[in-house]
């Protein structure tokens, strides 16, 4: 995950899902109501992005992303996620090349087997949902594309930084616990 040109050193423990918002008005009328519905947006869609614990120096590299005032573009996934169903032969394995039946290829860096996906980087060409996958192992395992999770990268303004200061005196050891920063989705970004 990156914003701006900073790569975090460590992914977040839990964040806002960066999907579209629906947004309506309802007024009671005398004897019903009226519901005005403008469909579904991402921008304006507020961004938190928490973590437990980190490192003091971390946490003022973050400040300084807030300081310069500047808006940035979020990359909320480096990484890919392709959902599919029964794989046979086994499960898919980090470290293999997994390709679809249309010529797209990447390689595995995380297997979700409770939610049966992997996650995978190095990607060339395009996974299609219903599309045939195999991976370079022996034996060859295979599976149905059920869906392709690709977050789109957005221009953001970085509105706000909090967490507690902590410092270990005997080993000077300094960090923050409870760190929140909060993201306002712009746009989605043109690269």
């Amino acid at each position: 995950m990156k914003l701006g040109t900073y790569t975090f050193i460590w992914l977040p423990d839990n964040f806002t899902e960066p999907k579209p918002d629906k947004f309506y008005s309802k007024v009671r009328t005398y004897s019903s109501m009226a519901y005005f519905s403008w469909g579904t947006d991402i921008v304006g869609k507020e961004i938190s992005l928490t973590w437990n614990l980190m490192k003091e120096k971390d946490f003022q590299n973050i400040q300084s992303l807030v300081e310069d005032d500047e808006q940035k573009i979020w990359y909320p996934e480096t990484a890919k996620r392709l959902y599919f169903g029964t794989v046979f032969n086994g499960p898919f394995v980090i470290g293999k090349s997994i390709a679809g039946a249309n010529g797209a290829v990447g390689v595995i860096s995380a297997v979700n087997l409770v939610e049966n996906y992997v996650t995978f980087n190095a990607v060339t060409g395009t996974f299609l949902n219903g599309e045939a996958i195999q991976d370079d192992s022996d034996p060859i395992k295979t599976a149905t594309v059920e869906a392709v999770n690709i977050l789109p990268n957005f221009d953001v303004e970085v509105f706000g930084l909090s967490g507690e200061y902590h410092e270990i005196l005997t080993t000077n050891f300094v960090y923050r616990t409870n760190v929140e920063l909060k993201l306002l989705i712009m746009s989605e970004a043109d690269e």
